[in-house]
């Protein structure tokens, strides 16, 4: 697998303000051991965080997907024929 892109949902357990930095920081064991399952260096991932609604005792919803290809065009495109 090469790149991951993660998508992390954070829902609170209350509506208090939090921050979503320190969200983050607060699962990075979690995080760690998904990476050393799937076998991907989480250095490598990119990652998209949101604040989902309070839910009750909280959650955190973790959804990875396979880091789309940007390939470079050679060449030029031309609408004359």
């Amino acid at each position: 697998m090469r790149g991951v892109t993660a998508q992390i949902t954070f829902h609170p357990p209350c509506r208090r303000r939090r921050d979503l930095d320190n969200a983050l920081a607060s699962i990075k064991a979690g995080l760690d051991a998904i990476a050393a399952v799937i076998g991907v260096d989480d250095s490598k991932w990119g990652l998209t965080l949101a604040w989902g609604a309070p839910v009750k005792f909280g959650r955190v919803h973790v959804e990875f997907a396979a880091a789309e290809a940007i390939l470079p065009i050679l060449g030029a495109i031309n609408g004359d024929k």
